[in-house]
C-alpha cells in the first residue's frame, strides 16, 4: 500500500519539476519565435528593394517612365510584392548630366515600424 503512494509522490514531483523547466522556457520560445518572424519580415523587405533598384537599373518602363518625371520622390506599387504590406518610396537624391542618384525606401505598413532603404546610381541617358 505504501509503495503506491510512494509513486504517486514521485509522479507528482516529477510534474512539478517538468512544470518549473517548462515556464522556464517558454519566453526564451516566444522570443525566438518572434525573432525568426521579424527577419522574414526584414528579408522580404530587402528582396522588394533590392527588386525596384534592380527594375530602375535595368531601365525598365514601368519605373523610368514615372521616375523621370518626379523632382524629389514617387511611390511605387507593382504586382511582385504585397503592397497591403509594404510601402516603397523611390527618392531622387540627385540628378546631374552623367549621373541620376536615388535612394529606394521599404517601410511595414503594419506592426512595429521596420524600414529598408537601399541607395544606388545610374547612368543619366
Amino acid at each position: 500500500m505504501s509503495r503506491k503512494g510512494n509513486m504517486l509522490i514521485q509522479v507528482v514531483v516529477m510534474l512539478f519539476f517538468l512544470g518549473i523547466i517548462s515556464i522556464s522556457f517558454l519566453p526564451i520560445l516566444i522570443s525566438s519565435i518572434n525573432n525568426f518572424k521579424r527577419i522574414k519580415l526584414q528579408n522580404e523587405m530587402i528582396y522588394i528593394g533590392e527588386m525596384v533598384v534592380e527594375k530602375i537599373k535595368a531601365k525598365d518602363e514601368s519605373i523610368i517612365s514615372n521616375f523621370s518625371n518626379i523632382k524629389s520622390d514617387m511611390s511605387y506599387e507593382d504586382e511582385d510584392f504585397d503592397t497591403d504590406k509594404f510601402k516603397c518610396n523611390i527618392y531622387r537624391i540627385r540628378s546631374n548630366s552623367d549621373l541620376l542618384e536615388f535612394l529606394v525606401r521599404v517601410e511595414n505598413k503594419h506592426g512595429k515600424i521596420q524600414i529598408v532603404e537601399f541607395k544606388a546610381s545610374i547612368p543619366n541617358t
